[in-house]
């Protein structure tokens, strides 16, 4: 006789992750024209890549039939370069969305526990739900980050800490005095995850600087993605910054082959297209449902854009120009 398989609870009790649908199925489903459609729901980039990134993929000659490097060396090497690191302090994954989930598989198991806010980044509740960790959910009142409750919640032992800064889907974010107190305070024995996604649509007065935050604290590991500002939401390319011991243990969980068709340029091209310079400065405007439409500055590869170009995009959207 045939019986249905028996899965764990934890996972039986899964609900899917329904990311973004895309722009075709979109105006299939509502009978519309692409171009009518102002689509929010994926806060991808309504501006797209960066010319210098066009100009890298079309010349890629990558052959198929060849593996590509597994480690992505080269990027790692120049992430590491502008950083000011060496190379083994940082780890590339599918988008950093990837990194968070090999350090929920890395870190957690049935019965550990981690913390996170209420408004957490959906994904990363899903991947702790898949290990079938516990998971203490802090309240966000106003839809800020309770650092004090985060800290009060550190006396049910909980091994990972997420804090996502901007928040993801709220569009808040941590004082950097704030984060950094709390996180010199979190025992050495816990580790914290800060998902960077957004950095780079703050306030550079209201950016921590993770950096000097890594080098202090050994069991802190920072994720970021080319998705977002940089418009590159398609290749899949983001990556961690922690102290060598933890990259170390990550890296060993890590897949070994990144499942993304343009694997090969995402990381050889991107490194050697990514200015020195990053003070290009342009206009940039981010269409997003939680966060609203908002102008400022970026600067960075993805930002080769002047403000005219800017305007061209989405003239609705500039009603300030530099």
């Amino acid at each position: 006789m045939i019986t249905e398989p028996r899965f764990p609870a934890h996972i039986a009790s899964l609900r899917p992750h329904i990311a973004g649908v895309s722009l075709p199925e979109l105006a299939r489903r509502h009978g519309l024209q692409e171009r009518d459609i102002a689509k929010l729901d994926s806060n991808e980039n309504p501006l797209g890549a960066s010319p210098l990134a066009l100009q890298a993929l079309a010349e890629t000659r990558q052959d198929p039939s060849i593996y590509p490097d597994t480690d992505s060396s080269v990027l790692v090497s120049r992430l590491a370069e502008v950083y000011g690191l060496d190379a083994d302090w940082i780890v590339v994954g599918a988008g950093s969305e990837s990194l968070l989930g090999i350090t929920v598989t890395t870190l957690l198991a049935a019965g550990r526990k981690t913390v996170y806010s209420q408004y957490s980044f959906v994904a990363y509740a899903n991947a702790v739900q898949r290990v079938g960790a516990v998971a203490i959910v802090v309240p966000e009142p106003d839809f800020m980050v309770d650092l004090a409750a985060l800290h009060d919640a550190l006396a049910q032992q909980p091994v990972l800490i997420y804090i996502a800064n901007p928040g993801n889907p709220t569009g808040t974010c941590v004082a950097p005095e704030a984060l950094r107190e709390f996180l010199h305070a979190v025992p050495p024995n816990v580790v914290v995850l800060l998902d960077e996604a957004y950095l780079e649509f703050m306030p550079p007065s209201l950016r921590p600087d993770a950096l000097a935050l890594v080098r202090a604290l050994p069991n802190l590991i920072v994720t970021r993605t080319f998705s977002k500002a940089y418009g590159l939401a398609g290749l899949r390319v983001g990556y961690a910054i922690a102290q060598p011991a933890l990259v170390a243990c990550g890296s060993c969980n890590c897949p070994i082959w990144n499942p993304t068709p343009t694997s090969y340029w995402s990381r050889w091209e991107m490194a050697q297209r990514w200015p020195s310079d990053w003070r290009n400065v342009a206009c940039w405007c981010v269409p997003s449902a939680s966060m609203g439409y908002r102008n400022g500055r970026v600067s960075g590869l993805a930002r080769n854009y002047r403000s005219s170009t800017c305007c061209t995009h989405c003239a609705k959207c500039c009603a300030s120009r530099a």
